[in-house]
């Protein structure tokens, strides 16, 4: 383009354009914030599609031309007298810029333009007007802020092609996780920058400081993985190159910027709210992750801002109280019906008159922000016991006093809960460590001659390991007889059905498959019963059982469910044989009806039938049904006989239960015994439930809803390979080819499990033979050395470290007037959570994440 032509686009049209598009912009922009700050929208959804809206001003530079008043009022060459500032270029080197940008290609004349006013460069600023002198200082500071992020991206693109792949276990978790959601991205490892996303020409790179990484646990990992793919999927470095590209065509406008970086929060936001549907664990796990992200930055000495540009999307996106409170209480109340249409009106407004120009008038910025809210930085249950803990405080120890102030204000419950969350990661690295010693303690007497002796109160444990040894050994059966059969037909002319078949014929496979990938021990009903009654029911890691103290209330109703069920179960055993004599049994229909009546299960499944339809009283429940049978029937010489088609469809789905639970029902009722015997007899909502799983109805209702009525491991295996082999006519088996990448992943993986086995298994060995009870360890047999190892990896999963009580005893110590004071050998610790209160006050209030 020569300069003429530069000259006549900029000075025909493109610079009105672009000031009309930021003034509009401006005016939504600051509209948008005065709304978001008044109303406080919690919708990520919402304020996505605001922001979007007022970015949307910026590229409508064609628009049905309303001409804004001020340009017909005043024909001048100087800018009108608006927000923007325009001062002309005075340095020799910007004039040559200027120059070289508007097309003085010639390299002899850009030389001789640098560093004179020559004739030439004088009589091309005299011949500019208004919209050409800013058209060009505007069209500098885009190539200038383009080369910027180009350069800034390329050395990104560099340093990732130089850092190293992640740690194994890291690769793992993460391929695992991205491939499970059809994304598939390379994870490296950095000192200085991370978490974030990186597009790189070819592909996408997951980047993540080494040290940060290593601090982190396995599931503050997973909630951070979670989150970045969650990048990934909205497609949001693209989406923010858009409002990239848009800010900086009004690189001299802060609105722009401003609804920028609002946008990339508000997609931040998107992506905690993906990690707070995968459940309250990895929620509390991520904000811990944000807070120790900070930290890490302060010592590292890095900048969280310079990681942040054209093709990057990291994690640490501000604001951090407000995305930490979101984490923790994910399920506070949302925004109000009236809000979400009065502003989605309002954007549906903006986006209206993109399509117009139309007269403005200069909107005043609201220059004060709404006060800062003050937020529940912690769970609910933990905030309410660490203000227990604040008003026993005493508050005459200037020490103990910062304390109680840390606990007021949102920056300090943020520090305090670093800080027990250190706390608790602690507990759980040394109850990891000391499994074993803290397994035999608990189960064995150990002797002077180093001996373990079993103990007369841990007799129901050892029933238990029995029982469940024998039932595994029958599942690695049923497992090897499968696994033998899948190897013999499997092709392994390929990577991934060699890897198969090598697992198969691994003698550690079925341990590997029932105790640590199908998480059932090998046992089916057991796996199914946990899940069934999980939503109250918890397996504190020892094979016993107790209630959830937090969904007591929910399971009193189910257990008085039960209860009713168990009434009219016992009223229906009494009724229906009764009923079953005054049919008519003279055709086959009626007959079946008869046979069916007099089966001991039916009473159990009616009575679960009857308790999910009837809430009333028990009595009334079946007075209702005969009522309704009878309603059904008309009396007939040989007896009742009923006519109605609807009442014989629905007793052809009772047979179905019922033939369904019958069985599995010894089953059942055997497994639904042994957890019973491990509920305690003092808790009196325990005792209720446990009386109840010696009744009918719960194991009928179980057995009728297994999803594995062979309850067979083998089958069960049989079926999850289906989904990824191809059975030939002649019988051969073949892994998918779409599939074999996965299988050669999972296969391996599953290899790895198989040699930790091999070498855990000797510890078992270990136990084993420090026992005097040698014929509980004969009874136990071979099956017995990988359930103690499951149950040596259940004990050390099952500590749930209490933060309050490790806070209290880390902490804190009682004086002679019975309050709590900061111990002496403790007081630094308060004086690092003040310093790091004060840092996350300053980065919450200058954005600085």
């Amino acid at each position: 383009m020569n300069t003429s032509a530069a000259l006549y686009l900029l000075d025909t049209g493109l610079a009105e354009s672009i000031l009309a598009a930021t003034l509009m912009m401006t005016a939504a922009g600051v509209a948008t914030a005065f709304l978001l700050s008044r109303l406080s929208v919690q919708s990520w959804r919402l304020q996505s599609f605001l922001i979007a809206a007022v970015l949307l001003q910026g590229i409508m530079l064609i628009r049905t031309p309303v001409h804004l008043g001020w340009i017909k009022a005043k024909p001048t060459s100087r800018l009108p007298s608006t927000a923007l500032k325009f001062t002309p270029p005075v340095d020799a080197m910007e004039i040559s810029v200027t120059a070289d940008s508007v097309g003085l290609d010639d390299p002899i004349l850009a030389e001789q333009s640098v560093g004179v006013w020559d004739s030439a460069a004088v009589v091309l600023i005299a011949d500019m007007t208004w919209q050409t002198l800013f058209g060009s200082v505007w069209l500098i500071g885009v190539i200038v802020l383009v080369c910027l992020s180009v350069y800034g991206y390329v050395r990104m693109v560099r340093l990732s092609r130089r850092l190293n792949p992640a740690a194994d276990a890291w690769q793992r978790q993460w391929q695992n996780l991205s491939k499970h959601r059809g994304k598939r991205c390379r994870m490296l490892v950095s000192e200085s920058v991370g978490p974030m996303m990186l597009r790189r020409p070819a592909d996408y790179a997951f980047i993540v400081p080494e040290t940060y990484w290593n601090d982190l646990s396995e599931h503050q990992r997973q909630a951070v993985m979670l989150h970045e793919l969650a990048h990934l999927e909205r497609h949001d470095v693209w989406r923010q190159l858009l409002a990239r590209l848009v800010a900086t065509i009004h690189w001299f406008n802060p609105i722009s910027w401003w609804a920028m970086q609002r946008y990339e929060q508000a997609a931040e936001l998107a992506c905690d709210s993906r990690v707070t549907e995968e459940g309250e664990h990895l929620s509390a796990g991520f904000a811990a992750a944000l807070v120790q992200l900070v930290q890490w930055h302060e010592q590292s000495g890095t900048e969280i801002a310079a990681h942040r540009g054209f093709g990057l999307q990291a994690m640490a996106a501000p604001p951090l109280t407000s995305r930490v409170s979101r984490l923790l209480k994910p399920n506070s109340s949302g925004d109000s019906i009236m809000k979400r249409v009065i502003l989605a009106l309002f954007a549906l407004a903006i986006v209206g008159i993109s399509f117009v120009q139309i007269r403005l008038t200069a909107a005043d910025e609201d220059a004060e922000s709404a006060a800062q809210r003050e937020l529940a930085v912690l769970p609910e249950e933990l905030s309410d016991r660490l203000t227990e803990i604040v008003q026993q405080l005493d508050r005459d120890d200037e020490t103990t006093s910062r304390l109680a102030s840390l606990a007021d204000s949102a920056s300090g419950r943020l520090a305090i809960g670093a800080y027990l969350n250190a706390l608790r990661n602690r507990e759980l690295e040394s109850a990891r460590a000391d499994a074993v010693p803290r397994f035999l303690a608990r189960y064995f007497t150990k002797t002077d001659d180093g001996k373990y002796q079993t103990r007369s109160d841990q007799q129901a444990a050892y029933l238990r390991w029995e029982q469940k040894s024998g039932r595994l050994q029958t599942a690695f059966e049923q497992t090897g007889v499968a696994m033998a059969d899948i190897a013999a037909r499997l092709d392994d002319s390929n990577n991934a059905g060699a890897l198969m078949k090598r697992l198969l014929s691994d003698p550690q496979a079925p341990a590997a498959l029932l105790l640590f990938e199908m998480q059932g021990g090998g046992d089916v009903i057991t796996q199914y019963i946990s899940k069934a009654l999980g939503n109250f029911l918890v397996d504190r890691g020892d094979g016993a059982f107790q209630i959830l103290e937090s969904k007591r209330r929910n399971a009193e109703e189910q257990i008085g469910k039960l209860e009713s069920a168990s009434k009219i179960h016992k009223k229906l055993a009494r009724e229906l044989p009764l009923f079953a004599d005054e049919l008519d049994a003279s055709d086959e229909q009626h007959q079946k009806f008869i046979r069916y009546l007099k089966n001991p299960v039916m009473p159990a499944v009616v009575a679960v039938v009857l308790t999910k339809e009837h809430r009333g009283n028990p009595a009334m429940a079946v007075e209702e049904l005969f009522t309704n049978l009878e309603k059904a029937s008309i009396d007939t010489a040989n007896g009742l006989k009923i006519t109605e088609a609807e009442v014989w469809q629905k007793l052809e789905e009772i047979y179905g239960y019922v033939d369904r639970a019958g069985g599995i029902l010894p089953k059942i009722q055997e497994r639904l015994a042994e957890v019973a015997e491990t509920l305690s007899q003092d808790d009196l909502l325990a005792a209720r439930l446990a009386k109840q799983m010696s009744e009918p109805p719960i194991a009928v209702m179980l057995a009728a809803e297994l999803p594995y009525a062979d309850a067979d491991p083998g089958q069960m295996l049989r079926g999850q390979l289906s989904e990824v082999l191809n059975e030939s006519d002649d019988g051969k088996l073949s892994i998918r080819k779409e599939k074999q990448e996965d299988i050669s992943n999972k296969m391996q993986e599953l290899l790895r499990v198989c040699r930790a086995i091999r070498r855990h298994i000797r510890t078992v060995d270990d136990v084993l033979s420090m026992i005097d009870d040698q014929q509980l360890v004969a009874r136990l047999g071979d099956s017995g050395r990988y359930l103690l190892l499951s149950e040596l990896r259940r004990s050390s999963e099952s500590i749930r470290p209490d933060p309050i009580e490790l806070m209290r005893k880390d902490l804190l110590a009682t004086n002679e007037e019975n309050k709590l004071r900061v111990r002496e050998d403790r007081r630094e610790i308060i004086r690092q959570m003040l310093e790091q209160a004060e840092k996350v006050r300053d980065q919450a209030a200058n954005d600085d994440f």
